[in-house]
């Protein structure tokens, strides 16, 4: 559960989080149609055109594997575990933890992992996206990450108005 007394996890939240990616890449015009790379319509675009549409299919892509990948890397308790773990660690070696951020922290752990795990099922996309794109939009400060961000909240605020008392005047 990630609030109290609600009863949703991190899974269907990742899951509602790429839900809301899929809306809003397809607003934006970022999804393509399964058959759009094989058209004419796409081989009838010029040079610049077919760059142009290639780009914002990548970003579409990159953000809705970044909203389904983004809490990948979270430990056992989430973000109590983080500090209890660095808790622990700073009272065992008796000074302030000096574990680097990287082994532990749920947003590095989510890039390693989120490399790993798409590495190899990108290698034959067909619109060359990379691990790196959707790693760029999980980062806050990169172009895109803003809108992970708000997605990320987005997610829980409607997960946890359908699940609480205000359920009733909630609408899709």
């Amino acid at each position: 559960s990630m609030g109290v007394g609600l009863r949703h996890n991190r899974g269907q939240h990742c899951l509602h989080a790429f839900f809301l990616a899929m809306k809003l890449s397809s607003k934006l015009g970022l999804v393509a149609d399964p058959s759009e790379l094989d058209t004419g319509i796409f081989r009838d675009m010029s040079v610049s055109e077919r760059e142009s549409r290639m780009r914002d299919l990548r970003r579409g892509q990159a953000i809705r594997l970044a909203a389904l990948t983004h809490d990948i890397g979270h430990i056992a308790f989430s973000h109590c575990g983080e500090r209890s773990l660095e808790a622990l660690i700073s009272e065992r070696n008796g000074h302030p933890c000096a574990i680097p951020k990287e082994v532990y922290h749920h947003e590095a752990r989510s890039r390693r992992k989120t490399t790993e795990l798409l590495e190899p099922l990108l290698a034959e996309s067909p619109i060359k996206l990379r691990p790196a794109d959707v790693i760029g939009c999980q980062i806050t400060n990169r172009p895109y990450g803003s809108i992970l961000k708000d997605l990320d909240r987005l997610s829980y605020l409607v997960l946890d108005t359908k699940l609480s008392s205000c359920a009733t005047w909630w609408k899709d």
